[in-house]
């Protein structure tokens, strides 16, 4: 069994929030872009105006897009104010671990872990679409480390 702990911020949401899911929009702004193009083209074949709304179409629904993912960017973070803090204590057993706050308990299992990610500075437990937990690497010892790199994929 493994303990650590985190003080989860505002700052170390922001982090996650980068590392975790700014690379997943930046795929789908890329086959947005590399899609458009091939439409119009498509589109240019047949002969008609069809293909300069298609090309305003999808630049508004783009821009739309891009607004709509800077708008949400926050909204994760639910303790209210950007100065409140909530202590994260994580407990490691071999099959699972749990997570503890203030105000609830999560318990994942490691086989339902869809990704960890790692970086010089922390490890982010990825356990569903839009959630990760935050690990600190400084406040992990060295077998806590080597035991969360064995359940990366």
């Amino acid at each position: 069994m493994y303990q650590t702990q985190l003080e989860y911020t505002y700052g170390e949401y922001r982090k996650m929030q980068r590392r975790v899911y700014e690379a997943n929009i930046i795929l789908q702004l890329i086959a947005i872009a590399v899609a458009t193009p091939l439409i119009i083209l498509l589109l240019e074949r047949i002969g008609s105006i069809a293909p300069y709304a298609v090309a305003i179409i999808a630049g508004v629904v783009i821009i739309k897009y891009i607004v709509r993912l800077v708008d949400k960017k926050g909204e994760g973070w639910k303790l209210g104010s950007k100065e409140n803090t909530d202590t994260y204590q994580y407990t490691f057993f071999e099959d699972h671990f749990e997570v503890k706050t203030e105000r609830r308990t999560y318990k994942v299992n490691y086989q339902d872990l869809l990704k960890i990610i790692e970086t010089k500075t922390h490890f982010y437990l990825k356990y569903e679409k839009y959630g990760a937990f935050i690990l600190k690497k400084e406040n992990c010892d060295d077998e806590l480390i080597q035991f969360i790199r064995k359940y990366k994929r």
